[in-house]
């Protein structure tokens, strides 16, 4: 298998092991597709919905990010694989 296609698991000591959470500007997120806040909010929430039962059913996924790079799963494991 080519390196580059390949996910390695980052084991990183003292971690929980919890995904840090950030705030989101839902306002914003609005603005720029033309949709209320709200709107904004639950097309959001649904997408997050999607991808985590996708992860927990072990499906792979491969997802681009723009301007950073690319979401994977497989094997449930998680990466980001950036530009």
């Amino acid at each position: 298998m080519n390196k580059q296609n390949q996910i390695v698991p980052n084991d990183i000591k003292g971690t929980s092991g919890i995904v840090p959470k950030v705030k989101i500007n839902y306002t914003e997120i609005g603005h720029l597709a033309g949709v209320s806040k709200d709107a904004a909010e639950n097309g959001c929430k649904l997408i997050f919905k999607d991808i985590a039962d996708k992860v927990r059913q072990g499906l792979n996924l491969s997802m681009p990010i723009p301007f950073v790079g690319s979401f994977r799963s497989k094997n449930n494991i998680i990466a980001v694989q950036f530009n």
